[in-house]
């Protein structure tokens, strides 16, 4: 490791890089690659405020904060450096936003003119769990229409551990940034080179972190910060283990009340079940007993119906056979009227035929005796010769 570079998250090497008059071009820098203006000017230049804020009152606590500026528009900004988890920060940097907020307010003075607190942290551990990007922007919006009416506060967050671009993916100076607060202190002259090249800004930052350029007492004030945050992040882990092994005694008494509660729900339930099949079983031999009864009061029914059906039946043979009867006399009675009217009409064809020959011969006779012909004769009566002969 080329151990030349301090660590910029150090709350010292912070401080000298972002918040000294000599270094304000960084700052300057640092926050117009960082936050989202939205269309509105960059920075142009800074000015240093006190980082302490004066509680209003004894019963408050006093607001301290890394770097606060003020811009040539007078809009504030808050830059922190979170190294440790801390418990309620996001509450704690709108805590911070709003006492700068409200030191703008003074006796006569218009709430037209306040100005806008910018607040930007960057934080070396997880904040958000659920969101995926390393940065984050919050500005106040209409929940319905999502205008941004109340434009005086927005917050920035960077987590650190998000940022997983390797040297030769960096495209922007927010990445750059990102790459050197993150990895500045395992910085190789090989990497430090390919950075600081026609970046004299990065330069400027690493000069200020090379440990030769520090004074013996600024180291000890690094290394004494140092020493402060490996015992706080110790005795957080500590802290953090005491809390994992109470949560998971916790867990494992939750677990045996829930099994508990559970076998305990379970023989209810069991019961309750056994019961229930109790009760169907109960039901069941009622239904099987009553369809037993229907099924013999259907079969007697059946019976009884089909015993009617038969009499019925036989009742209607009876009479369809009375009625096949009658219709045979009947029709044997017409037939007998239908051949003694055709017998009668035979008989009247047989006298008119008697009665036509008897015609005939008289007229044949009466014809010869008139001295006629026979082929006169036969031409008279439409005859021959063998009919006249045999009729006469």
């Amino acid at each position: 490791m080329f151990d030349t570079f301090l660590d910029p998250k150090n709350d010292i090497a912070f401080k000298r890089i972002f918040g000294t008059e000599k270094n304000k071009n960084i700052l300057v820098h640092f926050l117009n690659d960082v936050v989202s203006f939205k269309g509105k000017r960059p920075i142009v230049s800074v000015s240093f405020l006190p980082t302490v804020q004066d509680p209003e009152t004894n019963r408050h606590k006093a607001s301290v904060v890394d770097v606060l500026c003020m811009d040539e528009q007078e809009n504030k900004y808050i830059v922190e450096m979170q190294v440790a988890e801390a418990k309620g920060f996001e509450k704690r940097a709108q805590y911070y936003a709003a006492k700068v907020y409200c030191s703008q307010s003074c006796a006569g003075g218009e709430y037209s003119d306040l100005k806008e607190v910018i607040f930007l942290a960057i934080v070396d551990y997880i904040m958000f769990p659920e969101k995926k990007s390393y940065k984050s922007d919050h500005i106040i919006l209409d929940i319905e229409t999502h205008e941004h009416n109340l434009k005086d506060f927005s917050y920035t967050f960077i987590e650190l551990p998000k940022f997983t671009k390797t040297l030769h993916e960096l495209t922007s100076w927010q990445d750059k940034w990102c790459y050197f607060l993150k990895h500045a202190v395992m910085t190789t002259p090989e990497e430090w080179e390919q950075l600081t090249t026609q970046n004299p800004l990065l330069q400027q930052a690493y000069h200020e972190l090379d440990r030769c350029f520090w004074s013996r007492t600024d180291l000890m004030r690094y290394e004494a910060e140092e020493k402060q945050r490996q015992d706080y992040l110790s005795g957080f882990s500590q802290v953090r283990y005491e809390e994992r092994v109470k949560a998971k005694a916790e867990l494992v008494k939750e677990k045996a009340k829930a099994k508990a509660k559970l076998e305990k729900e379970k023989s209810k339930a069991e019961a309750k079940l056994e019961k229930a099949k109790a009760e169907a079983k109960l039901e069941k031999a009622k239904a099987e007993a009553k369809l037993e009864e229907e099924k013999v009061k259907a079969e007697a029914k059946l019976e009884e119906e089909k015993v009617k059906a038969e009499a019925k039946l036989e009742e209607e043979k009876a009479k369809a056979k009375e009625r096949l009867e009658e219709e045979k006399a009947k029709a044997k009675e017409r037939l007998e009227e239908e051949k003694a009217k055709t017998e009668a009409v035979e008989a009247r064809f047989a006298k008119a035929e008697q009665d036509n020959i008897l015609i005939t011969r008289n007229l044949i006779r009466a014809l010869k005796q008139q001295g006629l012909s026979t082929t006169t004769i036969c031409h008279a009566t439409q005859l021959s010769e063998s009919e006249i002969d045999a009729i006469d």
